[in-house]
């Protein structure tokens, strides 16, 4: 006879299950190695949260239209022109000047098509990024202030409410001398830039994440915002009975179970499940 769970039990041990699957299923895999992906720590600048939101150029990147803004010799000289992310650097010399962080990139980033329209394009939503968060960064007065503030968000609505303002900010400054685009993050770059600066109680609602929560059956929605609140209601569920559960975790768990990336250690761990595994061992034990 198939047992009955409540929300609450399911959801912890779609959690617990999902971290012992990843580990089953991992050769190699050390304690030690999984844990240095699960940790989520708060930073210690603003500077050091304006590198979060720089360093992801690599998502401004298309190989179909051979654009690529992220390499390695690329991120150095954004960095190098930010005075490696110095926040009130690029105050005094961008934030109010996008024309002119954008003819700085367009002459010293090694681009293969810098002339082409949709290049110019990618580059400027770019721009337009990071002109407009360190502009919303500059009203705290330290990096403790502005934890203080994103923490006052506690509920899923509320965390939502937050991504909202933020990926907003992120689209507020234009170009003077052209008519461009009002252009900056999505749902998904928003919220995870929040967890990736160390607020543990967000993830990124992506494709993993997304097969994960639908097949999980804790949401038939496949919106970014029903997809997120049901992986931060799991994880505050996991609390009940793990104290170190959060969002930041189970996002991890997921991504790493979906797309076996070991990105830090190739060649050091083998991985041999997936999700539809995963998802299928689920239902075998009736989870879900």
């Amino acid at each position: 006879m198939k047992c009955v769970m409540t929300v609450q039990e399911r959801n912890f041990t779609l959690y617990q299950d999902a971290y012992q699957y990843l580990k089953d299923h991992s050769k190699g895999l050390t304690n030690n190695i999984l844990e240095k992906y699960l940790e989520c720590h708060k930073l210690e600048s603003l500077d050091e949260v304006f590198a979060i939101a720089v360093g992801f150029v690599n998502d401004w990147y298309c190989v179909k239209r051979n654009i690529i803004l992220y390499d390695k010799n690329n991120i150095n000289i954004i960095k190098d022109l930010l005075h490696q992310c110095n926040l009130q650097y690029c105050i005094h010399t961008y934030t109010n000047n996008a024309e002119k962080f954008y003819n700085d990139l367009l002459k010293n980033l090694k681009l293969k098509n810098a002339g082409d329209t949709f290049t110019q394009k990618v580059i400027k939503i770019y721009v337009n990024v990071i002109c407009s968060m360190s502009a919303f960064l500059s009203q705290f007065p330290d990096v403790q202030a502005m934890y203080n503030y994103f923490e006052k968000f506690k509920k899923s609505f509320e965390k939502i409410e937050l991504i909202y303002e933020i990926q907003n900010a992120s689209k507020q400054k234009r170009y003077r001398q052209e008519n461009c685009n009002n252009e900056g993050w999505g749902f998904h770059l928003t919220a995870n830039w929040l967890k990736d600066i160390g607020m543990q109680d967000y993830c990124k609602p992506d494709t993993h994440v997304k097969k994960f929560v639908i097949g999980s059956k804790l949401t038939n929605s496949t919106s970014n915002e029903a997809v997120f609140c049901a992986m931060i209601n799991m994880a505050e569920d996991a609390k009940q009975n793990d104290s170190s559960a959060n969002a930041f975790k189970a996002d991890r768990l997921i991504w790493l179970i979906g797309s076996g990336d070991f990105y830090n250690h190739h060649g050091i761990v083998k991985y041999s499940g997936s999700m539809d595994d995963f998802l299928k061992q689920e239902q075998v034990k009736g989870v879900i």
